[in-house]
């Protein structure tokens, strides 16, 4: 699939009332920004699926979908496992893009690579809950916000497991979240984790409100 616009996915968006469920999907998906190997736009639910199709895309991309809005609490993200590459510039997660839907009980193990704002599951959480995800695969980038977990996380991320590598060549890099603006909480980094500065094995940069605890 390649598309040169917004919205590219096997669905280009999968609406509030919509359950994507034990689907596998393979191949290339390649477009330009919410870009995701599911969904390109995400605000209904993806349940139990698997990506292995190589992910490739601008700003919002991910292995299951680009862009997650979770009004409503509708959007959400569940037993998921992506095994493709995912490729991108910014907001780059193997599980999602950016994100304000929930991803729950998701596992990465493919390549994630972006230049900033890049993790293992999710490049930016915004206003949702990551929670129960593990990360296997490599994470790899050329700037800031890098995570095993996500690359910033401005909402909570909890009981995550981060068993992969995690490098940037400049700054603000974590086992769990590159910047942590909101609470990690029992999660656990046993990747190596590699950048210039502000680098952490939980987190790299944290705010007032990034309290890190049980970790």
């Amino acid at each position: 699939i390649q598309n040169d616009e917004l919205k590219t996915g096997l669905f280009r968006v999968v609406e509030t009332n919509g359950v994507i469920k034990n689907l596998k999907i393979y191949g290339t998906i390649t477009g330009a920004d919410n870009v995701g190997g599911i969904a390109g736009e995400l605000y209904g639910k993806i349940i139990g699926c698997e990506n292995h199709a190589v992910v490739t895309g601008n700003t919002k991309v991910g292995g299951m979908f680009g862009h997650g809005s979770g009004e409503s609490g509708a959007g959400t993200a569940v037993d998921c496992i992506n095994y493709g590459e995912v490729h991108g510039y910014a907001q780059v997660g193997g599980i999602g893009g950016y994100t304000w839907a929930a991803i729950t009980n998701c596992t990465n193990a493919g390549l994630v690579e972006g230049v900033n704002t890049t993790g293992g599951i999710v490049g930016l959480v915004e206003a949702a809950t990551v929670s129960g995800c593990k990360n296997n695969g490599t994470v790899g980038a050329t700037s800031w916000n890098i995570g095993g977990i996500a690359g910033r996380s401005a909402s909570k991320v909890t009981d995550c497991v981060n068993n992969g590598s995690v490098y940037t060549t400049s700054d603000a890099v974590g086992g769990i979240s590159g910047t942590a603006q909101a609470a990690v909480t029992n999660c656990t980094n046993a990747g190596s984790v590699q950048g210039n500065n502000n680098v952490g094995g939980i987190a790299g940069v944290t705010s007032a409100k990034g309290v890190v605890s049980g970790c």
